[in-house]
């Protein structure tokens, strides 16, 4: 499975740099409670993060919204609706896939500022952005789209969507 290979790369990769950077922390907000026990090969580095007091697990419940809300930047796998949430929010994220679709909307706008293909380039932009968020004020930036992709950004999406449903039956 190409994704779940692709998130064990990027749990290796930010789970490596918290070991290498005294200044890093990390927040994992997994989608479901088993996922990473289904990466066994990242169990122990994600111990060790762990015991540095700087990587904590949410828990699963956690609304994405809310986990980004105390979070620089947020990255999501594939186009992921929990990093959209964030967003939408209001709060800096960036989607990687190494086969994002190049046809995409988020691809045309703003490929390697919003979505990424490549894992080590975007290692490389959040680690700078980490030293010198100046360095690129546009990564994770959604600003711009915001308004196309939530134009109510209220929160009754739901109750939206309920009354469509009751004209629709």
């Amino acid at each position: 499975n190409v994704l779940s290979s692709e998130m064990e790369m990027i749990y290796t990769e930010f789970l490596r740099w918290i070991l290498e950077d005294n200044s890093f922390g990390l927040l994992v907000k997994s989608k479901k409670p088993y996922i990473l026990k289904n990466m066994p090969n990242i169990l122990p580095l994600l111990k060790k993060a762990e015991e540095t007091g700087r990587c904590i697990r949410l828990p699963f419940e956690c609304m994405p919204s809310q986990a980004a809300r105390i979070a620089d930047m947020s990255v999501g796998l594939a186009v992921s609706s929990a990093l959209s949430e964030a967003v939408i929010a209001g709060h800096k994220g960036i989607h990687y896939h190494s086969r994002f679709p190049e046809n995409h909307e988020y691809y045309k706008w703003g490929y390697e500022k919003l979505v990424f293909d490549d894992l080590d380039r975007m290692m490389d932009a959040l680690k700078s952005y980490k030293s010198d968020r100046s360095s690129n004020t546009e990564l994770g930036d959604w600003t711009p789209y915001l308004d196309f992709m939530d134009p109510f950004r209220d929160g009754q999406a739901g109750e939206r969507l309920g009354t469509y449903f009751k004209w629709c039956l």
